[in-house]
């Protein structure tokens, strides 16, 4: 059977601030031998692009925004995934409201940030004005701690989940679409692809859980312990996934 395999970005196939020769490698070996290979991140396409252009990965599909944005190899969008603005606008004032560090809003390719500027996406904001004028596809909060984090994301899934999921990550939160997250995108692009495949994923965090789960999945020893845990297969790096899933 064919194989596909997807990793998490950050804090998996992107560590100690980047991506190593030895991944890289084991990726292109990985699709020489027709696998197929996407990335499945939190970030926004145009972050996510920046760095699969700068570290030149080769990559058959991207899903981005936690689910929200699904794109082929060449970053053309293959679905998306809306979030209500109205909605979007609540759930900004209560981050605001909440003690967040900064909050964001996302068009699914660039980023509005209010509150404290890090500057880590500098290269992606817009105005306010312009993400209103697409389609609502992503928010992002940071709070204090991990467990702020953790409250807040309870309190957003009780009061907006029919519409809205909001998944911590660390002391970060991300918010998509409830009718999405990173393994829903994954089994849309799987319906669409006309042979079987045997999957595999590689990840770190709670927004990576029910794609580690529902298929074979590796998780990073240095990931969070809750998440760690609860996967059987534990391993360092990606390249150590990957030859794992091609031997096993």
């Amino acid at each position: 059977m064919k194989k596909i395999f997807i990793t998490d970005y950050d804090g998996t196939l992107f560590q100690n601030g980047t991506v190593t020769e030895k991944d890289l490698e084991m990726i292109h070996s990985f699709r020489k031998k027709g696998g197929l290979f996407g990335i499945a991140t939190g970030r926004i396409v145009n972050s996510i692009r920046h760095e699969v252009e700068k570290y030149d990965i080769p990559v058959d599909f991207v899903v981005g925004v936690n689910g929200a944005m699904l794109m082929d190899g060449s970053f053309n969008k293959l679905h998306s995934f809306d979030i209500e603005e109205d909605l979007a606008l609540e759930v900004l004032s209560f981050l605001r409201d909440n003690g967040a560090i900064h909050y964001s809003i996302s068009d699914g390719y660039n980023i509005h940030r209010q509150g404290l500027d890090t500057g880590t996406l500098r290269d992606f904001y817009v105005s306010f004005e312009e993400i209103l004028s697409n389609k609502v596809r992503g928010l992002y909060g940071k709070m204090q701690t991990r467990n702020d984090s953790f409250k807040i994301c309870k309190a957003i899934n009780n009061q907006y989940g029919n519409h809205i999921q909001a998944l911590p990550n660390y002391n970060y939160l991300d918010m998509a679409s409830s009718k999405t997250d990173k393994y829903h995108a994954i089994e849309k692009y799987l319906n669409w692809l006309d042979d079987e495949y045997e999957v595999a994923t590689a990840g770190d965090a709670h927004n990576d859980l029910k794609m580690l789960k529902n298929y074979k999945g590796y998780a990073m020893r240095h990931g969070d312990p809750v998440i760690v845990k609860q996967i059987s297969r534990k391993v360092d790096t990606v390249a150590e996934a990957i030859e794992a899933f091609l031997n096993n």
